[in-house]
């Protein structure tokens, strides 16, 4: 399967991503606010997407899976990888609920063990 990365943020974006002889060509459209009346919806919300340790997988695998996954630098895949070999787990990334999907999805098929959940809003307090 063809797998690719989408940004989350900002105006749309189209990006080719070349894998083996196939190309696909991907457009993200910009999140569309809501009014702050309404109650908070599940569609709306930004999820976390999360890499977790596991003994069976090669490292050279989980950096190669994540940077083709997720769109990021080698740097930034040993970094995570590291954080994840020495925690138990590591934040990949936040996205809008589709994009988040997307890659939690696109990291299973790679093999590699990944858990998608929403963020949690911030206490007054604790800001």
């Amino acid at each position: 399967s063809l797998l690719f990365h989408l940004p989350s943020r900002g105006a749309t974006n189209t990006k080719l991503v070349k894998i083996g002889a196939r190309e696909a060509t991907v457009c993200a459209r910009a999140r569309v606010p809501t009014c702050a009346a309404e109650p908070p919806d599940i569609e709306h919300t930004d999820f976390e997407v999360y890499l977790l340790n596991d003994n069976y997988n090669m490292r050279e695998h989980v950096s190669r899976a994540l940077m083709m996954v997720c769109g990021i630098t080698e740097a930034d895949a040993a970094s995570i990888m590291t954080q994840a070999d020495w925690g138990g787990m590591a934040l990949v990334g936040t996205w809008e609920k589709a994009l988040a999907e997307h890659t939690y999805i696109g990291m299973k098929q790679a093999g590699l063990q990944a858990v998608l959940r929403p963020v949690e809003e911030q206490d007054d307090r604790d800001r």
